[in-house]
């Protein structure tokens, strides 16, 4: 694949996002509406040389698509940190193991958006719990004794995921009080606030302009933290915003 090649396949993202968000790919960035675009970020990645970039561009491609298949309403999309993170743990691999990870990385990363999307038992509307670290945040505080260490985009958090993925389906399958069968398409709801698009974009803005968001993903080397209680950070901000059921 030529330089050219390259660049129209990144560029072809950011269209293709553009085109699904109506014009504007919005950020929870306070300083700034809409996300750093993915020509801007490849273009910022001072270790290009070492990448494998015709399997690594294809992925990310594939990634952005499935995650706009799986979660149409989502609405917030910065990958700064995610792309950061991502490539440089692909840069640690020998040339010849960069496309056996880059694969195994997305198959993962696609089984999860299945798993907890629209098209699942389990469905959720939106991928910011997981995209701004509250998932991440709250399992590791949890266990920070033996999790501190887990990156919030590692293979080994994406794969307790898919087992937290697992754990939710049984529990919809009994029935359980928290997490019941759906009766119709609508969203699943497991929290005591609102989550349309109109609540949920109103707190995460509120709650990114006080740092109470895990993952600064609109940072390329964002300090990630999970030291805050950021679920009840959440719940306690939405209570105070009126958006409690």
């Amino acid at each position: 694949m030529t330089f050219i090649q390259i660049h129209q396949k990144i560029h072809a993202i950011d269209q293709f996002l553009r085109h699904h968000n109506g014009g504007e790919v919005l950020s929870l960035n306070p300083q700034r509406k809409v996300c750093t675009s993915f020509e801007e970020l490849f273009e910022s990645i001072t270790f290009m040389e070492t990448l494998q970039l015709p399997s690594i561009i294809e992925a990310i491609s594939i990634l952005v698509k499935e995650e706009i298949n799986h979660f149409p309403n989502n609405i917030f999309w910065d990958k700064d940190y995610f792309l950061y993170y991502i490539l440089s743990e692909i840069s640690k691999c020998f040339p010849k193991e960069q496309e056996r990870y880059t694969a195994d990385y997305l198959q993962r990363y696609v089984s999860l958006l299945q798993l907890f999307g629209k098209s699942s038992t389990i469905r959720f509307q939106y991928l910011h719990d997981f995209s701004y670290g509250f998932d991440w945040a709250k399992w590791v505080r949890n266990d920070s004794e033996n999790r501190n260490t887990v990156l919030p985009f590692s293979l080994a958090f994406l794969q307790r995921m898919l087992q937290r993925g697992k754990e939710l389906e049984q529990m919809i399958c009994k029935n359980d009080e928290l997490y019941p069968r759906l009766k119709s398409t609508e969203f699943r709801n497991p929290f005591h606030f609102h989550r349309s698009i109109e609540c949920e974009s109103l707190l995460l803005r509120q709650l990114a302009s006080k740092e109470y968001i895990p993952i600064i993903a609109w940072e390329q080397k964002s300090v990630v933290d999970w030291k805050k209680d950021y679920s009840e950070l959440r719940a306690n901000e939405a209570k105070n915003s009126g958006l409690t059921k």
